[in-house]
């Protein structure tokens, strides 16, 4: 009887570990589509002079995008400033299969290189004369990009729950339908049979007890070939139904679950360059930025598709030179440093639109004759597919050439277009 005990306890053992190793394996989602694009702006745009917004909400971009945009205040020019941008982490190997738990968490991690952006821009005809352009070279990196909602992020996960629990019903009938499995099952039912009789008898004078043990290890040791064999059949048949293909309702789950909430801080800057008629005897630095976005949330993560935000800004700016006005006199301003400080009040509505409001004051740190000035916007965007946003601004831009405060009102319209492949998502832990 022990031995009958110990045989069917390690046949049960086996079988356990196996759809425990089978469900460790199984847990993989592929082809997931991330809609990541969400700013209305691009750092080149910001180095140039040219952008729809001064402050951004911190967040991770696609793999590339480009950005079109016109900013005039007499609507008779056509578009003139173009940009792209990308972010390496996308182009390798680990962001195509990314970690469940690792990747989004809820707590609110450091990072850099993971959501660094690089970009670079150009602007042709630079305060309408045609023949000065201006290009520019700049980063962006969101150190805080928030924490992942719980709530959502069990929604996603009960998802997938409810599609992998499937899978055991799958597995079972695949292997009902294995003409192979089927028959080394019976076979390991008939061994196990036999070595039930032969444990009830005694030894006797038609089979004494070194048959009867030698007969019984036989078994024993074909039992575990076929077991093994039985073993290698059910991972084969599990490695062809282990993944989980999204779909756009998993992909909507998912995408709902990586806007990640709480307090946000990103790191920009850049160098732009002026040159007239593209020739590199007139062409010189512009202006260098390093400038810091930070803020979050003001109502719950309960209030529904409608979230509204506040956040910073905090720049630099280095002019090598300006040309400015004061009053009768009209003189060179070389080396300028100006500290920028700003404010914005953003309101999402139903996940693809938003209006902001912001203000931004600038003062000089370096006792020139530049006098302080300021910028007031207003943002409109709208996203209209997968990584696709339009948005246009309207307010006054930075006087930075005289003392006579704001004269031009810019209105600014633009698109944004974004490219990235899909993603894999491993280690869904799910029993």
């Amino acid at each position: 009887m022990r031995i009958i005990l110990m045989i069917f306890s390690a046949f049960l053992a086996l079988k356990a570990s196996a759809q425990n190793e089978v469900d460790t394996v199984l847990r993989e989602v592929k082809g997931i589509k991330l809609d990541l694009l969400k700013t209305p702006t691009n750092p080149s745009f910001q180095l140039m002079n040219s952008s729809a917004t001064e402050i951004i909400e911190p967040g991770m971009t696609p793999e590339f995008f480009t950005s079109i945009q016109n900013a005039s205040n007499n609507f008779t020019s056509l578009p003139n400033n173009l940009a792209i941008a990308f972010t390496p982490f996308w182009w390798g190997k680990q962001a195509k299969n990314l970690s469940f738990e690792k990747d989004f968490s809820e707590t609110n991690r450091l990072n850099f290189a993971r959501t660094l952006t690089v970009s670079a821009g150009m602007l042709n005809g630079v305060q309408q004369d045609q023949s000065l352009s201006r290009f520019s070279f700049g980063f962006q990196s969101t150190l805080l990009r928030g924490k992942v909602d719980g709530v959502k992020k069990d929604i996603y996960f009960n998802m997938l729950q409810s599609i992998g629990d499937r899978y055991f019903g799958e597995q079972k009938r695949a292997l009902e339908s294995d003409p192979q499995y089927l028959k080394l099952e019976a076979e390991s039912f008939k061994i196990l049979d036999s070595l039930r009789v032969l444990s009830s008898l005694e030894p006797n004078d038609s089979i004494n007890e070194e048959t009867l043990n030698s007969t019984m290890d036989s078994l024993e040791g074909d039992y575990e070939i076929i077991d093994k064999q039985l073993l290698e059949l059910r991972r084969e048949i599990s490695e062809k139904i282990k993944t989980i293909e999204s779909s756009p309702e998993l992909d909507k789950l998912f995408n709902s679950m990586n806007e990640r909430y709480g307090f946000k801080w990103d790191l920009g800057g850049g160098l732009a360059f002026n040159t007239t008629e593209f020739n590199l005897n007139n062409t010189g630095i512009y202006r260098i930025g390093l400038w810091t976005n930070f803020g979050g949330n003001l109502n719950n993560l309960n209030s529904g598709n409608t979230r509204l935000s506040l956040f910073f800004l905090t720049r630099y700016f280095y002019f090598k030179e300006i040309l400015y006005e004061s009053e009768n006199n009209l003189e060179m301003i070389p080396n300028l440093h100006t500290i920028d400080m700003g404010t914005k009040l953003q309101l999402h509505v139903a996940g693809k639109f938003s209006v902001a409001a912001e203000s931004v004051f600038r003062s000089d740190i370096s006792q020139s004759i530049f006098e302080n000035t300021y910028k007031i916007n207003g943002i409109v965007q709208y996203q209209f597919g997968k990584n696709r946003v339009l948005y246009s601004s309207f307010g006054n831009d930075f006087n930075d050439n005289s003392n006579f405060g704001p004269q031009n009102l810019i209105i600014t319209f633009g698109v944004n277009l974004g490219f990235g492949e899909d993603i894999d998502l491993k280690g869904m832990m799910i029993k």
